[in-house]
């Protein structure tokens, strides 16, 4: 009986402490901020109520207590959007490298139930990068036998649908097969334009002399591409009413006065028909130290159509012979390609 009674009351012990809970700790570092973020806290899911907060120290660091009878679903906000999914038990020492920018790549350790979790996260990645090798393989597979297609039917005006899933780069040979087949219908404006955007892509590929540019500077005067010879040129297809544009125009002049010295250059030609916008941008932007031309055609421009460009902004980085070596190089990349060709 002394037996039983001993037993009871240690099971009624044991009960009481897990009803009263234990404590859980979760402290760690948040990386990866663009922002101030001055304090982070847990908000439990189901009730939807903040239960601990933290403020978070310069230097990134941060440590908040809650006491816990039962398991329970938690998110550690970073923001009312922003949220890192936890799973706590009472007795959790949980430690987090908490990534601000993405919260799903957060380093966790210390809770066996949030590991659950973070395993799945894992399979999911994994199942997703597969599901992606593959979607590439069906879309290669895809263009390839559009361009088998296009090929029992060249000459063909409807070919061009599917040309125009085909990127010029890697399917020119067959691109040019079906320009050359559909010039009997040139007279038709859709077919003309892609017939001439076939013979400008295969006019300025790779290793190709750049063909040559002659059109007025602000000032009237008619400058030639080729009066660069000897320098390596950016030849760069812009306007002021471009925004991606204008955005790019402190990565150009950091380019321009970093290697000018060395040998570097700019040569922009601008798709503007407003002469005064085109010379308020170049002076706004800071940009009058290189070459500027334009016919103020717009999308007309004849230096556009013979260049194949049907977007900007657009590059094409010339050797100081005058030939491509590289096509669209922006940010980082043209300083990295610059770095390359000249050092440091």
């Amino acid at each position: 009986m002394m037996k039983k009674i001993t037993l009871l009351l240690l099971n009624i012990l044991i009960s009481s402490y897990f009803l009263i809970g234990q404590n859980v700790t979760v402290q760690g570092k948040i990386v990866n901020t663009s922002n101030n973020v001055s304090k982070v806290w847990l908000k439990q899911l189901v009730e939807k109520k903040d239960v601990a907060e933290s403020e978070v120290k310069e230097d990134g660091t941060f440590k908040l207590e809650l006491t816990l009878s039962y398991p329970d679903f938690f998110g550690l906000m970073i923001s009312q959007q922003k949220y890192v999914m936890l799973v706590l038990q009472p007795g959790d020492k949980v430690s987090i490298t908490l990534d601000a920018k993405n919260p799903a790549n957060s380093q966790i350790s210390g809770s066996s139930l949030t590991k659950v979790i973070l395993d799945a996260r894992d399979i999911d990645r994994q199942i997703n990068q597969e599901l992606e090798a593959y979607r590439k393989k069906l879309q290669d597979k895809q263009k390839q036998e559009y361009a088998q297609l296009i090929q029992k039917n060249l000459g063909k005006v409807s070919s061009i649908i599917l040309a125009q899933q085909l990127p010029l780069d890697k399917y020119y040979d067959v691109h040019q097969k079906l320009a050359q087949s559909l010039k009997p219908y040139a007279r038709n404006p859709y077919v003309k334009q892609y017939i001439e955007s076939v013979e400008a892509y295969g006019k300025t590929r790779l290793g190709t002399p750049a063909p040559e540019i002659a059109l007025p500077n602000p000032e009237g005067d008619t400058i030639h591409l080729s009066q660069t010879r000897g320098n390596y040129v950016l030849v760069d297809f812009w306007a002021s009413w471009c925004r991606p544009c204008r955005i790019e125009s402190p990565n150009l002049v950091k380019a321009y006065e970093k290697y000018h010295s060395k040998g570097f250059t700019i040569f922009s030609v601008s798709l503007d028909r407003n002469k005064q916008s085109w010379i308020n941008a170049i002076q706004a932007d800071g940009l009058g130290k290189w070459y500027h031309v334009s016919d103020l055609r717009g999308w007309q421009s004849q230096a556009a159509r013979k260049y194949g460009v049907n977007a900007i902004p657009s590059n094409f980085l010339l050797d100081p012979k005058g030939r491509i070596i590289a096509k669209n190089l922006r940010g980082q990349k043209l300083m990295d390609k610059l770095q390359e060709i000249f050092g440091q």
